[in-house]
């Protein structure tokens, strides 16, 4: 039974394979395309909306990704949903997989399957080696 931080990693695998795929152009990401976006169905365990508002928060103060919604706040809260305009990767995402790439060459060949052809524990362990990347490089300048 994977815990809910497996499941969060599995979030940030997925929002990032779908940055990938999108370059860096940048795209409005809501509740209302979420589950679709990161390859999930409803009729799966879903995760629900604000599990994944506050994982993509945490990749954009962590700086993977950026978000256009203002200075003070990565998103806008719309009723029980979430809009994130313009999010993009940021240098910082895109050196980290440059890592996971240089680090596993098998997970990178993996990354730039189609969506729907990763299973759920490749995204778990891609946003396992992303939070791992993060926390050497917050290490190496503390």
């Amino acid at each position: 039974m994977p815990t809910t931080l497996d499941k969060h990693q599995e979030i940030i695998g997925r929002m990032m394979k779908g940055l990938v795929d999108s370059g860096l152009e940048k795209i409005g990401f809501g509740d209302h395309m979420a589950l679709e976006f990161l390859g999930l169905n409803t009729d799966q365990d879903a995760p629900k909306n604000s599990e994944i508002a506050d994982v993509v928060s945490w990749m954009i103060s962590e700086g993977l990704i950026r978000s256009d919604a203002g200075p003070d706040q990565s998103y806008w809260r719309m009723g029980g949903g979430f809009l994130f305009p313009g999010l993009q990767l940021t240098s910082k995402g895109l050196a980290a997989l440059d890592v996971i790439r240089s680090q596993e060459e098998k997970l990178s060949h993996q990354i730039d399957k189609p969506k729907g052809e990763l299973s759920p524990a490749t995204y778990t362990k891609l946003g396992s080696l992303i939070g791992g990347i993060l926390g050497g490089f917050t290490k190496s300048i503390g």
